[in-house]
Formats: structure tokens, C-alpha cells, sequence
């Protein structure tokens, strides 16, 4: 079982981890800012009341766009998320709703720091460089918290044209370069996502490769040691979420998993996400991925409901307005259980299942 305090995860959202409060030293800053460009003002806005909600998150949508509302000229849908992407040369921010993708991150404002100049921005093959990697940036949800034109950007911000990536902490670079944080971050397999592939091990991209060689570089630009690459590990090993996808649950504490009245019981606070699975499959992780091979019934509270509370819920139930099943999807019933099999219980208050319980039961379970 994996239980965290919802303290424990205020400050995480998907990307927010991988930059910090600042960069590390001025010599390994990478960026420039327009000497007309007062960076505090600019900022300030998002430090003043620019707070997200930590309770109550929006299930991502589906979005589908008209052919004659797209730039290519072709229709497409996406998901409305932090893991969905609009196809290469669209822009997240034209066809998205950020209000909705920002209830899965951050509930604070983590400042973005000004960087030092460097000569490489008078390169045209580097800023052809950076250029690109935004633009792969901005088909992500994900830019609905880094990019000021959404109205919001925390912790780095693509809009400051080619002088963005100086914002990035030394750990988000090795983040980046898939050097350290293996499983912090979940993607979305390409080919439902746009051809946008996973690249290091926090961004997705339609050609990985070049991606993942700019943040190498990067890595050699900056002079990281294999002291630096230590300290970022250990940073991302204690993310809460980052040992999710390999975890195995252990045995639930008696009295917890589903009664001979179908009841689900739990011992965590504040759960508003519930998955009932066979045992050992996959485990749930950020929507669309959260009803994985094996899952056998998922129910959650709606952004405008109460959280769940122990011993009230039936499984099998389905959803009404205060509530949304996302398993089965057609609405109907879930499977019966099976008196003496075992099966998996996975209980969270977020999405990210960063605060979560996570157990098997033998069905039925007594009553606490």
C-alpha cells in the first residue's frame, strides 16, 4: 500500500517538476531578455491570485475540431489533457481549454527565473533549434501551464521567443535528456496521440530523437558533472507518483476492498477516483490512462461533487449527476465479483493516484 498526505502533492503537476524555482548558477544560464521587457511586472500578475484548484479536477474530453477551423485544413480530435496533443503545426492553445487542463497540475505559482545572455542566441541553427522545440511543446496540453500567452505559465515559459530554455533547472534538463526520472512521467502511446512520442522522460515528440539530442547537448552545454546527475535522481526518485507505474500493491489492512453488500471500504482521506481491477494487471495512472487491461469498474466524484467517503459507495453503481463511471464505458454494470478471488483495490484524491491506496482484497471482505 502507497498512502501520502494530499500536503505531499500540492506543489506537483506534470511538468512543474522538472525546472524548480531557478537555475543553478549564472554561468549555465542560456537566455536573453529584451532590454524593454520588464520581467518582474510581467510576472507579477501570476503571483498575485493565479491559485488552480488542488480539489477539483476535470476528467479530460474529447475535443474534435472542424476541418475549417484547423491550420493544416484537416479535422481532428484530441483529449483535452495533460497527456493529449493536437497533430504537428496545430497549437494547443487554438483548440483546448486550459481552465479545464489546469485543474489536473499545480494548485500554487512556482516563479520563473530570468536567465543570463549567452552568444549562442545570434546562432540561426540553434534558434532554428528552439523554435522547433517549442512548437512541439505547444501542440501539448501540458502548455497550458508553461506558455504566458494562455494566460498562465509557471516554472518556465515558451513565449519568451528563443530565449525559453534558460528557464529549465539543470534537473529538468537531465529530466529531459532522459538521463534521470525514468517513470516520473507517463505518456500516451503515439498512435493515438498524434504520432507524438515520449522523448527523454518528461516531454512527447513527433521525432524523439532530435529532441532528446538537443537536451544532450544541452547537458554538455551546461557543464552538468555526475554530481548533478546524482542530486537530479535523487530528486525525482521522491516524486509521489514516480514509482506508480511498477508498483506492486500489497495485501489491503483488514476490512478494506469490497463487503458481501458490494460496499467499497478504504482508509484514505479525500478519495475521488476509484478503480476496482483484476489482480495484478496494470496500474491506473493520468487520464486517458486511467482505466488500464484489467480494470474491471471505475468510478469517480465530478469537479462539482463531494469527495467519496468509506462504506457509502456500491460497487457495480453507476453514474448520476454527481458522480461519473468511466468503466465500464457504455455505462452498464460492472462484472460480479467472485466469492474468494483476489482482486486490486486502487483508491486516490488525484488523478496523478499521487496520494492514493493501492492493495489487493480477497472478496468479499468483512465489514469494518
Amino acid at each position: 500500500m502507497h498512502t501520502l498526505s494530499q500536503p505531499a502533492i500540492i506543489l506537483l503537476s506534470s511538468l512543474a517538476l522538472i525546472t524548480g524555482f531557478s537555475c543553478e548558477s549564472a554561468k549555465k544560464q542560456t537566455q536573453d531578455i529584451d532590454d524593454d521587457l520588464n520581467f518582474s511586472e510581467r510576472f507579477e500578475y501570476q503571483r498575485e491570485a493565479k491559485v488552480l484548484s488542488a480539489e477539483h479536477q476535470v476528467y479530460p474530453k474529447d475535443i474534435c475540431v472542424e476541418a475549417s477551423e484547423s491550420i493544416s485544413g484537416e479535422g481532428f480530435c484530441f483529449s483535452n489533457g495533460m497527456l493529449g496533443n493536437v497533430p504537428q503545426g496545430e497549437l494547443f492553445l487554438d483548440h483546448g481549454d486550459c481552465d479545464d487542463v489546469r485543474t489536473m497540475g499545480t494548485n500554487g505559482h512556482l516563479p520563473i527565473t530570468k536567465p543570463d545572455p549567452a552568444e549562442r542566441y545570434s546562432d540561426p541553427s540553434y534558434v532554428q533549434e528552439v523554435d522547433w522545440l517549442r512548437s512541439q511543446i505547444r501542440s501539448s496540453g501540458c502548455i497550458c501551464c508553461h506558455d504566458a500567452e494562455s494566460g498562465y505559465a509557471t516554472t518556465f515559459d515558451v513565449s519568451l521567443g528563443s530565449n525559453w530554455v534558460g528557464t529549465i533547472s539543470d534537473r529538468g534538463i537531465a529530466l529531459a535528456a532522459g538521463l534521470v526520472g525514468k517513470g516520473v512521467f507517463v505518456t500516451v502511446p503515439a498512435e493515438s496521440n498524434h504520432n507524438f512520442a515520449a522523448s527523454g522522460n518528461v516531454f512527447v515528440s513527433t521525432d524523439p530523437e532530435r529532441m532528446q539530442a538537443f537536451f544532450e547537448r544541452e547537458v554538455e552545454y551546461r557543464g552538468l558533472t555526475d554530481e548533478d546527475i546524482e542530486l537530479a535522481s535523487r530528486y525525482y526518485s521522491f516524486v509521489p507518483f514516480a514509482d506508480l507505474v511498477d508498483e506492486i500493491p500489497e495485501p489491503c489492512p483488514e476490512g478494506v476492498g469490497v463487503d458481501r453488500e458490494n460496499k467499497l471500504h478504504w482508509t484514505l482521506d479525500g478519495v475521488r477516483f476509484i478503480n476496482i481491477l483484476q489482480d495484478n494487471d496494470l496500474n491506473p495512472n493520468i487520464p486517458p490512462l486511467d482505466s488500464p487491461a484489467g480494470t474491471l469498474w471505475r468510478f469517480e466524484a465530478t469537479s462539482n461533487a463531494e469527495a467519496f467517503t468509506s462504506g457509502t459507495l456500491d460497487y457495480k453503481a453507476v453514474s448520476n449527476d454527481q458522480q461519473a463511471q468511466r468503466y465500464p464505458r457504455d455505462g452498464s454494470q460492472a462484472e460480479t465479483l467472485v466469492e474468494g478471488e483476489t482482486y486490486t483495490l486502487f483508491v486516490t484524491s488525484r488523478m496523478s493516484g499521487a496520494s492514493r491506496q493501492h492493495c489487493t482484497f480477497t472478496y468479499p471482505v468483512d465489514s469494518p
